[in-house]
């Protein structure tokens, strides 16, 4: 009776010790055991690892649930779980990212006006910078004309980059579509022309064109001059406005430093 005990019990004993031995071991033998699905008989230890992540925390891992290590299922050290992008369950957690702050509107009006005030100054040094002061003037009043006109684009960018979008030498003003450099290289007049282009366009400047809108330079005759009402000469530019075409003799307006 002893005997047959005693051989009934050791088999047990041993398994326990097995047990604690391993402790994945009796995880693993309790879903083959108890899982509902008929393949997981078929799966891996590595897929039933897989399983249980989906189900446990990583926190709770490495806290030591049923005694089965991080190491063991991950192959190495896993992160803590406040660490984990994830949700316990596995569910997807982006992490923020700092949204820019919007502009606010005077921060727009100050980059508006930065831009108007360098493509003024960029028209009156390629346009004018070897003419008097009162011709820079004169060529940046004709771009503000030009922008309060119906007929042209709103915008002082607008009016100095008109056209030369496909055919070279088409544009309203030379230098933007001639192909070269836009880049001041005569640091002197690149100056003198800001503080010009800042003039005009505070309006601290009077209009020495009477409200031109065209000009061109006195050595050449455009076809196109005979179809507007000439003013003043300043400079070695001729300037025309909208109206009746004259004939009268042309004016010659002198510049404030005597040229």
């Amino acid at each position: 009776m002893t005997n047959s005990t005693s051989i009934d019990i050791k088999p047990r004993m041993a398994r326990r010790k097995n047990a604690a031995a391993a402790p994945g071991d009796s995880i693993f033998f309790y879903l083959s055991r108890h899982l509902v699905l008929s393949r997981c008989w078929k799966l891996s230890r590595l897929a039933i690892a897989a399983l249980l992540l989906s189900m446990v925390s990583v926190q709770e891992i490495n806290a030591g649930w049923s005694g089965i290590p991080t190491e063991t299922l991950l192959g190495r050290s896993a992160p803590l779980a406040q660490d984990n992008p994830f949700h316990i369950r596995g569910s997807f957690r982006p992490q923020s990212k700092p949204q820019p702050v919007p502009a606010t509107a005077a921060e727009l009006r100050q980059l508006q006006v930065k831009e108007d005030l360098n493509c003024l100054a960029l028209n009156i040094y390629f346009e004018a910078r070897s003419e008097p002061r009162q011709g820079k003037l004169a060529v940046a009043h004709v771009v503000m004309n030009r922008m309060a006109s119906r007929h042209f684009p709103g915008s002082i960018c607008g009016v100095v980059q008109q056209g030369g979008e496909k055919v070279r030498h088409r544009c309203q003003f030379s230098w933007w579509c001639d192909g070269q450099s836009d880049k001041p290289v005569n640091a002197r007049s690149w100056q003198e022309s800001q503080a010009l282009a800042r003039l005009v366009y505070w309006n601290a400047s009077e209009d020495p064109t009477n409200g031109a809108l065209w000009y061109h330079a006195d050595y050449v005759k455009p076809y196109w001059r005979t179809a507007y009402q000439q003013g003043p000469k300043i400079g070695r530019h001729i300037f025309y406005r909208k109206g009746k075409p004259t004939k009268v003799r042309t004016q010659v307006a002198q510049s404030a430093d005597g040229a």
